[in-house]
């Protein structure tokens, strides 16, 4: 027979679960919010794919992206639409074309991006 409570105060003497644990865990996700946001959209394989073809480009068209990705213009505009929100990616007017590019970063945005691209790139 398993002694569960064993088990039990094994388990909660090897978390740290104070209370101020807790709060300084919660005060830093609240504090991270727009750095966890911005690793959530990326771990869409379309905004991620976008994102790294456009790091390794100077700039790229939808129409460029859609044919390399081989998906819909749609569904690439959607992409950059999210990774512009997220400050991560902008565009010019290239002609009648608006050309896409990677913005320059902060510290803290390519900190938090690198795990997508060391591990890709």
């Amino acid at each position: 027979m398993v002694n569960y409570s064993y088990k039990s105060s094994l388990l909660s003497s090897s978390l740290n679960t104070t209370p101020d644990h807790l709060i300084n865990t919660i005060s830093s996700v609240k504090e991270n919010k727009d750095t966890l946001m911005l690793i959530k959209a990326l771990c869409d394989p379309t905004k991620l794919s976008v994102f790294l073809l456009l790091k390794q480009s100077q700039e790229l068209t939808v129409n460029t992206l859609a044919e390399m990705l081989d998906l819909s213009q749609s569904t690439i505009s959607h992409a950059l639409s999210d990774l512009k929100k997220f400050g991560l990616v902008d565009c010019r007017t290239c002609g009648q074309l608006r050309c896409y590019y990677v913005k320059e970063l902060s510290l803290e945005k390519n900190k938090a991006l690198s795990i997508f691209t060391e591990i890709v790139i």
